[in-house]
Formats: C-alpha cells, sequence, structure tokens
C-alpha cells in the first residue's frame, strides 16, 4: 500500500518531505503501532542508531542531517555531562 501525502499538506506542515516522514515514524514509534526494528528501517537508520536519536530527542531537522558519525558524538557528550553534574 502506498500513501500519497499532497504538496499541500508538506508545506503546510512547515517539513520537508523527508521530516514529515519522520515525523510519521516517530508518531507510530512513540504510540507502539510499529516496532524499533520497523521504525529504523523505515528512515534507513541502524537500530541502536535509531534508537539512540530518540533516546536523546535529536529534533527531527537535526536528526534528518546528522551523520552516525555526529549522532554518536552528540550521545557521548550527553552522557559526559550527565556524569560531571
Amino acid at each position: 500500500m502506498s500513501l500519497v501525502i499532497s504538496d499541500d499538506l508538506v508545506r503546510a506542515s512547515g517539513f520537508s518531505e523527508n521530516e514529515l516522514f519522520l515525523e510519521i515514524v516517530l508518531m507510530l514509534f512513540r504510540q507502539d503501532k510499529i516496532s524499533l526494528g520497523k521504525a529504523s528501517e523505515l528512515v534507513g537508520l541502524h537500530r541502536m542508531q535509531f534508537q539512540n536519536c530518540w533516546q536523546i530527542e535529536i529534533s527531527v531537522s537535526i536528526m534528518m542531517s546528522l551523520s552516525f558519525k555526529m549522532t554518536l558524538i552528540l550521545y557521548r557528550m550527553r552522557i559526559s555531562c550527565d556524569h560531571s553534574k
């Protein structure tokens, strides 16, 4: 099954096509409608990448533009900050 979302709706959302797709996947994941594995597969990330991004709540626009390496750096920075408190 395919779902077509009009260009008007994409523009009205304020998201790019990729950001809107990710937002939909995240919504389905948060509501336990799809598994971690399915969500990560749909957005094209390894499960750990998706889980790390979701757990540290990177915004949609940042998550779509970061490489795995940058995601890992941010995750490590958060851990370092948490341990220094």
